[in-house]
């Protein structure tokens, strides 16, 4: 009997991992790496989602004005960069009819931090963003990476 247990927690821990993210590989680069450039009359935009074991199997998209920003999820441990153009800036996201949404009064020359969680839903977990300092946004984006083959 014991021996069907471990069997199958073995078995449900193969079928689950590859759920869990891992394939995101492919899609990110290097640890972070500030931007030293911001382009005349922009803001930096860092759109980031800190690695986490809870939600890390959930990914999503995220929209600047409703256009997405990079083709590519934001998954686990990821970030992206978005330069944006001056005045009201709405940076969100959408899992299974689950919105999350931040406002941002952008100022050219500036640099913002946004942090992407996740939040505990019904049947899948519910994207949460919110706005957060430059000092906040520098410590926790450390350690993620950049995905690659954003616009």
């Amino acid at each position: 009997m014991k021996s069907q247990k471990v069997f199958f927690i073995c078995f449900s821990l193969i079928l689950i991992l590859p759920l869990m993210g891992f394939s995101q590989g492919k899609y990110l680069t290097t640890i972070f790496d500030e931007v030293n450039a911001i382009p005349e009359g922009k803001a930096l935009v860092y759109i980031f989602r800190p690695s986490a074991f809870s939600g890390s199997a959930v990914h999503y998209t995220v929209k600047a004005n409703d256009t997405a920003i990079c083709p590519i999820h934001l998954y686990n441990g990821s970030y992206m960069v978005y330069f944006a153009q001056p005045g009201i800036l709405k940076v969100s996201a959408e899992v299974a009819k689950e919105q999350s949404a931040v406002m941002i009064d952008v100022k050219p020359g500036l640099t913002y931090f946004i942090k992407g969680t996740i939040r505990t839903g019904t049947w899948v977990g519910r994207p949460y963003l919110e706005e957060v300092s430059v000092d906040q946004g520098k410590k926790e984006i450390r350690k993620c990476k950049l995905l690659k083959d954003c616009f």
